[in-house]
């Protein structure tokens, strides 16, 4: 070997290092490297900056990276995007955390005999294929895919592979979904698409249940919207303020920035919404042309304000007061968010009579949603399970044995599979029932696309190279269809199938430039975007053919779970920083808690800081109660999103977990309460709970804006 200088090796090395982290195409090199010569694009110091794909929730927010010295520093929303706008809620921002999480699955890991051994890609790709090829030889539909819903080159993904082992068996799954609105839609519109809602045009807002400035929906564009429906509006000489009412048994951060908290009872948001459309309707308050009156009147008969104020705790003044409201609006718009598809279908119905299909809720042309598995159809695959005809099992963006209940039985059917596969970034508590764990790619590392609606179409690719050595979740699952049966041309990796898809979509949208122009600006804009057409719908007639029967309100002590606003389904509680951050209402950090109303506390004997235990029929957690005074009497909020057992340092035994006090698709439950005789209050930056008659949050009357006066001082200004 020739002898290399010290002046030589360095100079080799920093040229290296320098052509591997050039902006643009390729992402920067992560090496930290002393440029001895920098490459003339480089310049250190300055950031480079890549349009990416949140990926912490279902609503498709597109994101800029901004990277230093090959390494993402800083993410922000995509200005260009509509659905982010430029903003980012905290749990896109903290995803960060997630790329370089120090729990992620580093490599390959295999579990022998109750042990985890960590073993070379070719070592897994080798057990995987075998496995793989002894399932799908044996029948159809012995090979099953589990994740969350997938962009457009990912689904594309998941089909080949099942392909090529000879199965159809996909399942889609995600604990906090939208199949009780899905099911609303093709009830009364005969549609599988969910509706795009414009609050900021709306001069009323009614949810039903619905915390669209939290965790349904899109939050931050529901929020950028909520802004704009709360900003003072002058019509001539009269200045007015959207309205805003919030139907539901817990007051949360939604509940808390409306105009009115409507306290119904657990359950009866339902009645409520359908005591409104009786109002709506007994006073001819039908604008949209084509709503049969007397169909609705029929449909909503037996729900007139006097009847549902007896069980749901909300008084008929006040149902008759939102209704009032709702119907003399110019504009309003009802939404719904509960796990009953009858507060859907009664808000649809709300939307219908008032005119506000086609204005503030909106169908779009050409959308084409992915539907979940259904409960009959998860059942059929749990049942395939426990009786071992599912030999090779698939689970990756999903975490079912976190946050699937004992009465599903999930967690003893997943035993009777032979061979599970995990693929992830920090093991949770599914990974500990697989054979195989693969990590795969942090989304600022790879390559692909989101969907959300029609007309936005997201575009993610690599910010940087990767941090550990995972690979591509498309590319594990191309590499092994290869080996299977596959039919037809498997595309290469996942950066070429994302290609692939946009040279379609190239094709479809005629936009009359070259696609390697069309590319590089959706790479650079971070996606495609353009106006959707409205779709043109009808409600139908048979949507009020049959009048709703609801059940009464769960009587006793109630328990009612709700995703907690930075830890969402709990995928968010490997972060610290989303632990770090006080929830909005509670201000609690690191922990779980039980709001009790201080009146239910003293009949129970419970105190601020006890841990009491909660029973269901299907488990028990133990919690730290919390006396909130905005809390119902008799009724125990708990949030979502802690409990874990397997997620990493951060989440690992904090607080509690209610997805196992609950049954499936539901998240209130009949629960008794017990002393333990401990006591560990929560742990909240809160030093008091006064604003010692200091006016922290200045209002003004809508009068005094529109004639232009000021609120006095609070004190003297200083000279």
């Amino acid at each position: 070997m020739p002898d290399v200088s010290r002046r030589t090796f360095l100079r080799i090395a920093a040229a290296a290092g320098a052509v591997a982290s050039v902006p643009g195409c390729k992402p920067a090199a992560r090496q930290l490297i002393p440029y001895v010569i920098p490459d003339n694009t480089l310049i250190p110091g300055v950031a480079s900056f890549y349009a990416g794909v949140c990926g912490q929730c279902p609503a498709g927010c597109g994101t800029v990276a901004r990277v230093r010295e090959g390494r993402v520093i800083k993410l922000e929303g995509n200005p260009n995007d509509p659905i982010s706008g430029g903003a980012l809620c905290a749990r896109g921002q903290a995803s960060l955390q997630g790329l370089y999480n120090p729990d992620r699955l580093a490599r390959p890991n295999q579990r022998a005999n109750g042990k985890l051994d960590s073993i070379s890609w070719d070592a897994a790709y080798k057990l995987m294929t075998e496995r793989l090829h002894a399932a799908s030889g044996a029948g159809k539909n012995r090979v099953a895919l589990m994740g969350t819903p997938a962009g457009p080159t990912l689904s594309a993904i998941f089909a080949t592979w099942l392909r090529a082992w000879n199965s159809d068996r996909l399942i889609s799954y995600q604990a906090l979904n939208d199949e009780p609105a899905h099911a609303a839609a093709r009830t009364c519109y005969g549609r599988d698409d969910l509706p795009v809602y414009q609050i900021d045009t709306a001069d009323v807002v009614l949810s039903f249940g619905a915390d669209f400035l939290e965790t349904w929906g899109s939050p931050v564009e529901m929020t950028r919207q909520y802004a704009q429906f709360r900003a003072p509006r002058t019509n001539g000489n009269q200045t007015t303020i959207g309205y805003s009412a919030y139907v539901g048994p817990r007051f949360g951060l939604t509940a808390a920035k409306c105009d009115e908290w409507v306290a119904a009872r657990p359950g009866a948001e339902a009645a409520v919404a359908l005591a409104v459309l009786h109002e709506l309707a007994a006073q001819g308050g039908a604008s949209a042309a084509g709503v049969d009156l007397k169909a609705i009147q029929s449909f909503a008969a037996s729900y007139d304000p006097a009847s549902v104020a007896q069980n749901s705790g909300v008084s008929a003044q006040t149902i008759s007061r939102i209704a009032k409201r709702f119907a003399d609006a110019p504009s309003a718009v009802a939404l719904a968010g509960t796990e009953d598809p009858t507060t859907h279908v009664a808000a649809m119905l709300l939307n219908a009579v008032k005119g506000n299909i086609g204005k503030t809720v909106r169908f779009l042309e050409a959308a084409k949603p992915q539907p979940l598995t259904n409960a009959q159809d998860m059942a059929a695959v749990i049942e395939a399970m426990r009786s071992s005809t599912i030999d090779v099992l698939v689970v990756t963006g999903v975490n079912p044995l976190f946050t699937m209940g004992a009465d599903t039985g999930f967690a003893e059917a997943i035993k009777h599979v032979p061979f599970v596969i995990w693929c992830g970034e920090v093991p949770d508590e599914t990974a500990q029932s697989a054979h195989l764990l693969l990590p795969i790619h942090h989304p600022l590392e790879t390559w692909g696309d989101e969907m959300p609606r029609p007309g936005v179409m997201t575009l993610g690719q690599p910010a940087m190279q990767p941090v550990f050595e995972s690979k591509p979740l498309g590319d594990i699952l191309l590499d092994s269809a290869r080996a299977g049966t596959a039919q037809g041309e498997i595309w290469q990796n996942t950066a070429s199938a994302v290609e692939a898809n946009w040279r379609d979509l190239h094709k479809q949208a005629g936009v009359g430039e070259s696609f390697d122009d069309f590319w590089e600006k959706a790479r650079r804009a971070g996606g495609w975007f353009e106006e959707a057409k409205v779709a043109q719908v009808g409600l139908k007639p048979e949507a009020l053919q049959t009048p709703p029967k609801i059940e009464a309100p769960t009587a006793g002590l109630t328990m009612v779970a709700y995703p907690h606003v930075l830890l969402y389904d709990g995928r968010g509680a490997d972060k610290p920083w989303l632990q770090e951050i006080p929830e909005p209402v509670s201000q609690i950090v690191w922990d779980s808690w039980a709001e009790i109303h201080p009146a239910t506390a003293k009949r129970l004997q419970v105190e601020e800081g006890d841990i009491v235990e909660l029973r269901s029929p299907h488990g028990r957690i133990e919690v730290a109660a919390h006396l909130f005074e905005r809390a119902q009497p008799d009724v125990i909020a708990v949030p979502i999103g802690q409990g874990h057992v397997s997620y990493g340092r951060y989440a690992t035994e904090r607080g509690c977990n209610p997805w196992q006090m609950l049954t499936a698709g539901q998240r209130v439950v009949h629960v008794e309460l017990s002393r333990t005789g401990r006591s560990d209050a929560p742990v909240t930056p809160v030093g008091m709970s006064t604003m010692m008659k200091r006016p922290i949050v200045e209002t003004i009357s809508l009068d005094d804006l529109s004639k232009g006066i000021k609120p006095p001082p609070f004190e003297e200004e200083p000279p």
